[in-house]
């Protein structure tokens, strides 16, 4: 078989196991909306199904559908307690992944297709009003990645969370979202090579970048962070320095 041949075989194969995963996502939100249901094993049922799909994905080479899938997991990930909100949002994702499979891309570029994507907002923050300020979020741990996420969004930031720097550069160019936070402790490369690296590329130089660390500024494990770097401790001084970092790169 040709190799051309051999591809869209596998595309197509590829776009029946998806329509197959979405026409099930749309009969599980059905009775995940029902009183009663087990919305927990139902989320995560989801979570685990998307991630797959989306890994299976990338030979497809289309960011757009990418990115959409990660927004989705994230979104999914350890959803405990759903609203009319997060079902609307989620009807959303589906409509949307199913434009994407068909052809559809939308936006004019991934930047603004990305912004088009709906954020969790953690249940007890409901009546805050989302601004259109776009936080990426690089940390592995998931205890600290929560915390750091439900601060910026109880600020009302749209927040999308990434565990791999690697991934994360790439998420840099094609989104660019409004500022970077990253853990100093990061597998493959740390925050500041990330921050580093950020700061080196003409695509995203101008992107303010923040590093999340136990140390002060001064110690020599943060000495090639680069000057415009904002340093955030974690700990007791967490939220003065966030406060701080926010108002450095005038993030409102």
């Amino acid at each position: 078989m040709a190799e051309e041949q051999y591809r869209d075989q596998l595309v197509q194969e590829y776009q029946d196991e998806a329509n197959d995963v979405l026409s099930d996502f749309d009969l599980s939100l059905a009775k995940l909306s029902a009183p009663g249901a087990d919305v927990v094993s139902g989320f995560s049922r989801l979570f685990g199904a998307f991630s797959v799909l989306r890994l299976q994905g990338r030979f497809l080479e289309n960011p757009y559908l990418d990115i959409a899938f990660h927004r989705l997991c994230d979104y999914l990930e350890d959803l405990i307690t759903p609203s009319e909100k997060v079902f609307t949002d989620l009807q959303f994702y589906s409509v949307t992944l199913q434009d994407l499979l068909n052809g559809n891309n939308g936006a004019s570029d991934v930047g603004a297709f990305a912004r088009t994507l709906p954020v969790r907002t953690p249940a007890d923050l409901g009546n805050i009003v989302q601004v259109d300020v776009e936080i990426m979020l690089v940390e592995p741990n998931k205890t600290v990645s929560k915390l750091v996420s439900r601060e910026l969004r109880a600020c009302g930031y749209r927040v999308t969370t990434l565990r791999d720097p690697i991934e994360a550069l790439t998420y840099a160019v094609r989104t660019k979202p409004d500022m970077i936070i990253a853990s100093a402790e990061l597998p493959e490369i740390s925050g500041i090579d990330l921050a580093c690296a950020i700061e080196a590329m003409p695509v995203t130089h101008k992107i303010p970048f923040a590093v999340l660390t136990s140390r002060d500024r001064g110690h020599a494990a943060l000495a090639n962070l680069p000057t415009s770097t904002a340093v955030i401790k974690k700990g007791a001084k967490f939220g003065d320095d966030l406060a701080d970092a926010l108002m450095q790169f005038g993030i409102t």
